[in-house]
């Protein structure tokens, strides 16, 4: 028998924060395309600090894997350099400034 001695809580991203606007201009400016902004089975650390700390901005993003934590598991590193690119844009712009961290008027 299996014993469920924890568990986590979920997190649903808030599409109208502007946290995740200004991480989607990012990532596009990166990747050279929009991304695609999607609810999937991950961002178990969100679902955590987001239970701590209710109302907090946040996204959750990272490189491309397949087979997630299995034997297989396998990622592309090209989307490791891509992901840290826009993990460090993204830092940047939010230190500079609250101005410069607001979206901008462009569409995507």
């Amino acid at each position: 028998s299996v014993r469920r001695t924890f568990t986590f809580p979920g997190w649903a991203p808030n599409a109208s924060q502007a946290l995740l606007a200004v991480a989607t201009e990012e990532l596009a400016q990166v990747a050279g395309v929009p991304p695609k902004i999607l609810t999937i089975h991950a961002g178990l650390e969100c679902g955590v600090i987001g239970d701590k700390l209710p109302g907090i901005e946040m996204v959750s993003y990272g490189p491309d894997i397949i087979g997630a934590h299995a034997p297989g598991e396998r990622v592309f590193v090209e989307s490791v350099e891509k992901t840290w690119r826009t993990t460090s844009q993204l830092l940047t712009r939010l230190a500079a400034s609250p101005a410069a961290a607001a979206p901008s008027t462009q569409e995507l």
